[in-house]
């Protein structure tokens, strides 16, 4: 009889026990009228029928010598018919249908529900590692697009513009006086052509006040950095042994401050 890890046997109808397999084993071959518990049959049978179905069920079983010079054969002879026992009585266990056994349904179910939750976390894993192997490479792309984005030619083909611009609010020409004629004031009378001056003249009057505000803010700019650069020209000749790295590290801070705000401007 098994029950957890240990072994029972009746001898003249005494029950003794409880012993480990390799000693029931020895005990069961060492004398007669010694019973032995068959859970497939759920009843007792002779200890030496035991013996033969284990013998036949294994082919490579050898059983424990009494007598041993050698402890290490000994014990290792006891494990590996311990290993071989518990793979039979496993195989029994498995090929017995289970009735009425609560314990044994109960183990079922619960290795049922465990192999079931193993699936569910493997399969959320693996929807979790795409996820994230999609993103890696979604980022990836984004960022080798961040160069192309912004090229220098582009940049140097804009500031050209901004230049000829500002040339031509700060230097307006100035228009030459014509005497009207008498074609001129035939076309004065029609109102499609007086309505499309005052409609131009207007556009012109509202650039011309977004074109001056523009260039009054680069204006102060460029002054609240030259009253900067005057300070900082003071301080260092005041005390030029004193110029650390944390005021060249500002200096650097407002130079990088005032050329992105000139990029800004550029786009």
């Amino acid at each position: 009889m098994m029950q957890g890890k240990s072994w029972y046997f009746s001898r003249n109808g005494r029950v003794e026990g409880p012993f480990s397999e390799a000693q029931l084993i020895e005990r069961v071959s060492s004398g007669e009228g010694y019973s032995v518990w068959n859970l497939t049959l759920a009843k007792w049978i002779p200890a030496r029928a035991w013996l033969d179905t284990l013998s036949a069920n294994q082919a490579d079983f050898n059983p424990t010598p009494r007598v041993s010079s050698d402890p290490q054969m000994m014990t290792n002879n006891f494990d590996k018919t311990n290993s071989n026992q518990n793979q039979v009585q496993a195989a029994k266990r498995k090929s017995v249908p289970v009735v009425n056994d609560p314990v044994a349904q109960f183990k079922l179910q619960w290795a049922k529900m465990e192999k079931r939750h193993l699936q569910e976390r493997k399969a959320l894993l693996n929807e979790w590692m795409k996820i994230k192997r999609n993103s890696a490479q979604a980022v990836q792309a984004v960022c080798s697009e961040k160069p192309r984005a912004v090229d220098s030619k582009s940049v140097k083909m804009k500031a050209p513009s901004v230049q000829a611009r500002s040339t031509k609010v700060t230097a307006p020409t100035a228009k030459p006086m014509q005497r009207p004629s008498l074609q001129q004031n035939n076309v004065r009378t029609l109102p499609v052509n007086t309505a499309q001056t005052a409609v131009s003249e207007q556009a012109s009057a509202k650039s011309e006040p977004d074109n001056i505000s523009a260039m009054d803010q680069e204006i102060r700019l460029t002054q609240s950095r030259v009253e900067e650069l005057q300070k900082s020209l003071q301080q260092l000749s005041q005390s030029p042994s004193v110029a650390t790295a944390s005021s060249l590290a500002s200096d650097d801070d407002m130079m990088k401050r005032v050329a992105r705000r000139r990029r800004r401007r550029a786009r």
